[in-house]
């Protein structure tokens, strides 16, 4: 600990400098806040307001394309009506919102998808060069609408809306999110499109569905699943996305993480370890030809990604001779060449990401230029820089990729995604970007979209603003000033809640506890399955540990009940699946520990056996079942609401084999080694409550119960 007595006055002086700064910056941002996510470029405010009530005329420029889409969306907001100049006289004298195309706005960066916003005491104008710009203006003018009913919480209308001028645009062109449908969950149609809705207004422009095989061919079509998705589907849903101004990117991994392709032994002769392919076989060429070729005539965007990264396997396989000729660096560089010669036949510029470009020099040396590197780290480190440059001084164009931090725990960790996504947007925008995509990976299986939405709008905030300081302690300032003023904007933007008095957002913060040490294993999705109640390792069942299970046990308690408190108002919000998905996460994380409190207890039984323990752990045995299964169907009513059967089926057997074990413990057989007095080890079989037959042999053959 450092006293303050030692620091210099000049120290203190700046210290109190900064402070002060800071604290102004954030009276000053709440101040000005408008509700509006992302935040807006420039806001000023001047003087009246403009009333907002049933007496106003919408008038459109006849070349505006979404005026249907802008119309439907008005007439959801709370007291209003939708009115146009067609409708009404021009003698009318009703207040005006008007949407005009113009040639030019006074906008620096990326000014085809800037917008101006004036409202004054009769009208609200919003002007953009094209109707991309008009919809990202009417988003805001619909947020604006919002944050001001949080001061008409159960009263009566008409709202004041101040006069302000508003003058917006991003600063990172392209502005994304990835999610992953090749590690189990396979959202369906209905849910893909309404991640299109929801993320689109906050000026997310496109998206892309990590693939492995999880799309139909009909040159394979024994490579994907039933549940897969269809070129029908994905020209469906590209055409939705048109409509909200978002790009569907195609997508199909290339060279590692095809193990569920390699297993097929109608494809083993394609492998080189069972997780890559084998570059060193030209059949391969073929086969990815034939694939790329088919979903490349399912996308419109002149971009797709090849993926080709954790290529660590490369040459431990069937490659290895290939690979001991070329040489690791030659052979993925000939891999790229070939993939990119395919799809530029096809019309297609290239994405990859840059992991293994990164590692070696010579690789990118040797890769086309024209390839859009996808720069990825998904930890909450300060600074991305180091691994921007390579990328930069080669000459790619690139993207950073930032993660929810979803693919192994049982929710997102939010202290992970708001410094990795906030710290990797200003990285990569003071390096020359062309943007952000947000991913969200499903490595365990068992992740639900559903819990990641403050993660991915978050992504939105940054991508469109950056957070603009390099300092560590400055920049977590800011980072934490936009978190607050985010995080209030979110109780109306996403939830459309508008109580003032709760922030819903502080009940998804409280799963962060569960992250940190010593109860950060029990927020892995893999500790619930890995957890065998008869397993006694020391440093699982001595007096520390039950102390940890204890307090543990009493905080998911606390946390469950505050949830029970919100999700009891959920009639007054919207999307309240992301809280659904935090009770759940916490209920595993309760009946992991109710499972350790039966391993303190059955270890205590072991070394003292005694009938009224036997009773006591027996009923505790049999009150956990109907509780791990009434969890069981609380995952299963979440997955339904996002995703297709497949893979729901290996998810549920995880259940299955864990009430299976508890049953089972009675059968449990556990060996112990003595020396008798001629110095002879002797071995001992029980079960644990010693009253059942053990059968065996010595012989290695399986046991009957006439061995």
């Amino acid at each position: 600990m450092v006293h303050l007595s030692f620091l210099s006055k000049k120290i203190m002086r700046k210290i109190a400098v900064f402070i002060t700064t800071c604290f102004f910056l954030s009276s000053l941002l709440f101040a000005q806040n408008t509700g509006i996510i992302p935040t807006p470029q420039s806001v000023s405010y001047q003087s009246g307001t403009f009333i907002w009530d049933d007496n106003i005329v919408l008038d459109f420029d006849s070349e505006i394309q979404d005026k249907t889409l802008i119309l439907q969306e008005y007439e959801t907001l709370r007291g209003t009506k939708a009115v146009t100049s067609e409708m009404t006289k021009k003698s009318d004298k009703r207040r005006v919102i008007r949407f005009m195309l113009v040639q030019h706005l006074p906008i620096a960066h990326h000014a085809d998808q800037g917008y101006t916003i004036e409202i004054t005491e009769k009208e609200i104008v919003i002007k953009a060069v094209n109707s991309t710009g008009i919809l990202y203006g009417w988003h805001s003018l619909k947020q604006i609408h919002r944050f001001k009913m949080r001061q008409y919480y159960a009263k009566e209308f008409p709202l004041e809306i101040p006069c302000m001028s508003i003058v917006d645009y991003p600063l990172l062109e392209y502005r994304g999110w990835m999610d992953d449908i090749s590690r189990g969950p396979i959202p369906t149609l209905d849910f893909l499109k309404k991640q299109v809705i929801i993320l689109s207004e906050f000026k997310l422009n496109f998206f892309t569905l990590y693939t492995e095989n999880t799309f139909q061919t009909t040159s394979y079509p024994d490579m994907a699943p039933q549940d897969a998705l269809t070129p029908e589907e994905i020209k469906e849903l590209e055409q939705f996305a048109k409509r909200y101004h978002v790009q569907l990117i195609g997508n199909q991994q290339c060279f590692a993480h095809m193990e569920k392709i390699l297993q097929n032994p109608f494809y083993h002769e394609l492998a080189d370890s069972p997780y890559n392919l084998n570059p060193g076989n030209p059949e391969i060429y073929s086969f990815l030809n034939q694939i790329l070729k088919e979903e490349a005539a399912c996308y419109s965007s002149p971009w797709f990604n090849i993926n080709c990264d954790e290529t660590e396997a490369l040459g431990t396989g069937k490659g290895a001779d290939y690979i001991a000729q070329v040489g690791v660096e030659e052979a993925y560089s000939r891999h790229i060449d070939s993939l990119h010669g395919i799809l530029s036949s096809y019309g297609k510029r290239m994405m990859m990401w840059g992991d293994i470009a990164l590692k070696y020099n010579t690789i990118r040396e040797r890769l086309p230029n024209d390839i859009i590197m996808l720069v990825w780290s998904y930890v909450p480190a300060d600074h991305f820089t180091e691994m921007i440059i390579p990328f930069k001084k080669a000459g790619f164009d690139f993207m950073v990729a930032s993660g929810v931090s979803m693919w192994s725990t049982v929710f997102p960790s939010m202290e992970s995604y708001l410094k990795n996504i906030a710290n990797f947007a200003r990285d990569g925008y003071n390096n020359g970007a062309m943007g952000l995509l947000n991913t969200a990976w499903d490595d365990s299986g068992e992740s639900l979209f559903n819990s990641a939405w403050h993660a991915l709008i978050w992504g939105a905030e940054m991508s469109w603003k950056p957070i603009v300081n390099e300092d560590n302690m400055a920049a977590e300032q800011e980072r934490q000033t936009r978190i607050e003023s985010f995080n209030h904007n979110f109780n109306y933007q996403f939830f459309h809640y508008y109580n003032d008095d709760v922030l819903i957002t502080d009940y998804l913060a409280l799963l962060s506890q569960f992250e940190k040490a010593p109860f950060g294993e029990l927020y892995q999705f893999g500790s619930l399955w890995n957890t065998h109640p008869t397993q006694f390792f020391p440093s699982e069942i001595d007096a520390t540990a039950e102390a940890n299970t204890e307090n543990a046990s009493f905080a998911t308690v606390g946390v469950l009940e505050q949830l029970r408190l919100i999700l009891e108002d959920e009639s007054n919000y919207e999307h309240p699946e992301i809280l659904y998905c935090a009770k759940y996460a916490v209920n595993r994380i309760y009946i992991n520990l109710l499972i350790n409190k039966l391993k303190f207890n059955l270890y205590e039984y072991y070394k003292l056996p005694n009938e009224d323990n036997n009773k006591l752990i027996q009923a505790s045995i049999q009150d956990l079942l109907p509780v791990i299964h009434d969890l069981k169907n609380e995952y299963l009513q979440l997955w339904r609401k996002e995703n297709r059967s497949y893979w729901c089926e290996t998810n549920m057997k995880k259940y299955d084999q864990l009430a299976t074990t508890l049953q089972n413990i009675k059968q449990q057989i556990f060996i112990t080694t003595t020396l008798s007095k001629g110095n002879k080890v002797e071995v001992h079989l029980r079960t644990l409550f010693n009253d059942a037959p053990i059968y065996y042999t010595t012989d290695g053959s399986e046991p009957d119960k006439y061995s």
